[in-house]
C-alpha cells in the first residue's frame, strides 16, 4: 500500500501518512482526516462554518482545522430517522439496563436498519462494527438530536465507516458507545479523545505492568464499588483502577506469590501503584493529586495529556480480601481528601457529561469535586473566566447557606444533562455578560435564595437546590417547589 503524501503535516509534527484516519464519501472523495497522534481533525472547507484558516495539505488537498463548536443533545422519538442519525435504545445486561448508541448507516427494507457502533467483545476489548437492528424488537428506540446542529450526514457516515474495520483494540473504557456516536456527529471532542487516545494509552501501560495478572481483570460498577468499598468478587490482594466512569479490579496474589515477596501484600501493592504513577509521568502525562503509601493505599488525582488537550480524574487503590483501602476520614478537607473526592465524583454518575469550561452556559447545573464525606457538590453556573480557569456559581452549602462565589476548577467539569430543550439556552458574549435566555431564568431563581440558611442533607441539600432552580422534578431527584407554607414547614423540620 502506498503511503499517502503529506506536503504540509499536522502541527503536532505527525509526518507518517499511515497514522491519519481518512474520511471518504461513497465516491472515495476525501472529506477529511483525523490525526492519530494528537486527535485534531482536518476537513474540506465546505464542512466548516467557522473556518480558522489553519490548514494542512494531505493527498494534494488542502484541509482545514475547525475550531470548537458548541452542541448539546436531546432525545426525541424516531420521526425523521435517516442515514447518519444517532440513535439510542435500551439493552439489558445481566440485572442492569444500559443505553446503547449507534449511527444509522442504511435501511434494509421497512423494518431493518444497518447501524455502526462501538461494540464490546470481551474484557477490555472493543471494536467498531456493523450490525442489523430489527425495529420491531428494539426497546425504547430514540433519536438523539443536536443543538444547534450536527455535521452533514455524509460526513457523519464517513467518520463512522473509517473505524468500521473490525480491528480489535484494548481499552479500559468499553462502555463509551455514546462518545463514539458524538464523535461521528460532531467531530473529536473531549469525550472521544479521552476514550480513543488517553484510554488506549493508559490501558497499554497498565496491561504491560500487570503482565499475566491482566487476565484476572474484571469490570466493576463504579457507583457500587465506590459506595460499598468492596469489589464484587473477593480479591485476595490486588488493585482497583477507576477512570472516566470505568472501574476495573485485578487480582495480583499470584504475582505476589511468584515473586516470593517477603513484605506485606499492602506494601507490594503500594510499590506497584507508585511505579504505575511514575510510568504515567514518564509517558508524557502530567499527574496531579497524591500518591500515598500506607495511608490511602493508592493514588488519587487527575492526569493531563497536554498534547491532546485531555484532562481526566482517576483513582488507583489497593484491594485486600475484597476491601478497597480508603483514605481515613480525618483527611477530609486536606489536599488528599479533596483529590480523593474528585476521583470519586468523576466516576459515579453516568448521566453527567464532562465538558470543557468554555462550553458551559449560564444556568447550567454543574457538579464539582468536594471531599470524602461530600464528593459531589451541585451548583448553578453564572459565568466563566476561561483565562483564570474560574467559574462563578450559586450553591447551597452546609455552613454558609446559599452563596454566590468564584471557584477555581479543572479544565473540564461535569454538567448535569436532563435532556432539556437547549434552543433558548443563554450564552456568553465577548464582554463576559450573559445574553437573555432560559439560563437567566435559572440564575434569577438561584439568586432569589441568596442568604438562605436552611441546608438539610435529606430535605434540602445542594442537589435539591440546583434541581429547584432548574425546575426539574424527577423520580431520582427530590425537587421541592417552595411556597410560603412549605417554607415554614421546611424550616420547622430543620430545627
Amino acid at each position: 500500500m502506498d503511503v499517502p503524501l503529506i506536503e504540509q503535516p499536522c502541527p503536532c509534527g505527525n509526518r507518517d501518512g499511515s497514522k491519519y484516519h481518512c474520511y471518504r464519501g461513497d465516491e472515495r472523495d476525501l472529506f477529511g482526516i483525523l490525526c492519530g497522534s494528537c486527535g485534531k481533525e482536518w476537513l474540506q472547507e465546505r464542512f466548516l462554518e467557522n473556518n480558522t484558516g489553519v490548514s494542512i495539505i494531505y493527498e494534494k488537498r488542502r484541509l482545514f482545522f475547525r475550531g470548537k463548536d458548541r452542541s448539546t443533545m436531546s432525545e426525541l422519538g424516531i420521526d425523521g430517522l435517516l442515514p447518519g442519525s444517532h440513535i439510542r435504545w435500551s439493552e439489558v445486561v445481566g440485572s442492569e439496563t444500559i443505553p446503547a448508541d449507534a449511527i444509522v448507516e442504511s435501511f434494509e427494507g421497512n423494518l431493518l436498519m444497518s447501524v455502526i457502533s462501538l461494540q464490546k467483545l470481551r474484557f477490555c476489548e472493543v471494536t467498531v462494527g456493523r450490525m442489523l437492528v430489527d425495529l420491531t424488537k428494539v426497546s425504547d428506540l430514540r433519536l438523539v438530536e443536536y443543538c444547534p446542529k450536527s455535521d452533514p450526514a455524509d460526513l457523519v457516515r464517513a467518520r463512522a465507516l473509517t473505524w468500521c474495520s473490525g480491528t480489535e483494540e484494548y481499552n479500559l473504557f468499553t462502555s463509551k458507545g455514546k462518545a463514539f456516536a458524538e464523535y461521528c456527529k460532531c467531530g473529536p471532542g473531549h469525550s472521544w479523545r479521552t476514550f480513543w487516545l488517553a484510554g488506549s494509552l493508559v490501558t497499554t501501560l497498565l496491561k504491560t505492568l500487570l503482565g499475566p495478572s491482566w487476565i484476572t481483570g474484571e469490570e466493576e460498577d463504579c457507583a457500587t464499588v465506590v459506595e460499598q468499598r468492596h469489589t464484587k468478587r473477593k480479591i485476595r490482594a490486588g488493585i482497583l483502577f477507576v477512570m472516566n466512569g470505568s472501574a476495573i479490579a485485578f487480582d495480583m496474589q499470584d504475582m505476589i506469590s511468584e515473586k516470593r515477596v517477603t513484605t506485606k501484600p499492602e506494601d507490594f501493592l503500594d510499590s506497584f501503584i507508585m511505579r504505575f504513577i511514575s510510568v504515567l509521568r514518564d509517558s508524557g502525562m502530567k499527574v496531579s493529586g497524591a500518591v500515598a503509601s500506607r495511608v490511602s493505599g493508592g493514588g488519587i488525582g487527575s492526569l493531563e495529556i497536554p498534547a491532546i488537550s485531555v484532562s481526566v480524574s482517576f483513582f488507583i487503590g489497593s484491594v485486600i480480601r475484597g476491601s478497597v483501602l480508603r483514605a481515613p476520614q480525618k483527611l477530609v478537607g486536606s489536599v488528599l481528601g479533596r483529590a480523593f473526592g474528585q476521583a470519586i465524583h468523576r466516576s459515579v454518575k453516568r448521566g453527567d457529561e464532562e465538558v470543557p469550561i468554555e462550553d458551559l452556559h449560564p444556568g447550567d447545573q454543574v457538579v464539582l469535586p468536594g471531599h470524602l464525606s461530600h464528593p459531589r457538590c451541585h451548583a448553578i453556573l453564572v459565568s466563566v473566566n476561561v483565562k483564570t480557569r474560574k467559574i462563578r456559581l450559586i450553591r447551597n452549602t452546609y455552613e454558609r447557606g446559599v452563596v454566590e462565589e468564584w471557584v477555581e476548577v479543572a479544565p473540564t467539569v461535569l454538567r448535569v444533562n436532563y435532556g432539556e430543550d437547549t434552543s433558548s439556552r443563554s450564552s456568553i458574549v465577548p464582554g463576559g455578560e450573559a445574553v437573555p435566555g432560559v439560563g437567566q431564568e435559572v440564575i434569577a431563581r438561584a439568586r432569589s435564595r441568596l442568604g438562605e440558611k436552611r441546608y438539610s442533607l435529606i430535605m434540602y441539600n445542594c442537589k435539591h437546590f440546583a434541581a429547584w432552580c432548574k425546575k426539574v422534578n424527577r423520580d431520582n431527584i427530590r425537587c421541592i417547589e417552595y411556597s410560603k407554607e412549605e417554607d415554614g414547614l421546611a424550616q420547622s423540620a430543620g430545627h
